[in-house]
């Protein structure tokens, strides 16, 4: 998944992006704009990963966000970014394969028997680095970065 310099993948690159790949640091004056946009993408999606998931694999093969960035690096970032967050809830969600608390009111609503501070630790938990909007008065969703088709519901006390 993760596209590490020097592999066949980054080798099908022009050698003039190879090479800027390459540079120090990118200034940011000298970027295109759709550089400019591509160095955010990396930065936010770095920034997130390193939230939700400090010891990801694509930390040791790709560079730290300024210096120049593919689209292919990118992308490979915000699937790594993907991924964490579905091993992250999954793992939470279904401990040893049993889903945590009791049913609500729905099936898609989980009760826990600790109360509403650890109904919002785990909320918290569950949408770092995601942004909350409100659902109801009492509910909300979070819209998880790099996978907008998806929303995390909050959880009931």
């Amino acid at each position: 998944m993760l596209t590490p310099i020097g592999t066949a993948e980054a080798a099908e690159e022009p050698p003039e992006e190879v090479n800027r790949r390459s540079e120090e640091l990118a200034e940011p004056a000298n970027l295109q704009p759709d550089e400019m946009m591509r160095s955010q993408r990396f930065a936010a999606a770095w920034e997130t990963l390193k939230q939700i998931d400090p010891d990801n694999d694509a930390f040791r093969v790709l560079r730290a966000p300024g210096a120049a960035t593919t689209e292919a690096e990118v992308e490979s970032l915000e699937g790594a970014v993907r991924d964490a967050y579905v091993e992250r809830v999954c793992t939470f969600l279904r401990p040893n394969g049993k889903l945590i608390g009791e049913e609500g009111t729905s099936p898609y609503i989980r009760r826990r028997p600790d109360g509403i501070q650890a109904a919002q630790r785990d909320f918290e938990y569950l949408s770092a680095g995601g942004t909350v909007v409100p659902f109801t008065v009492i509910a909300h969703e979070v819209v998880l970065p790099f996978r907008p088709a998806r929303r995390l519901a909050g959880l009931a006390a």
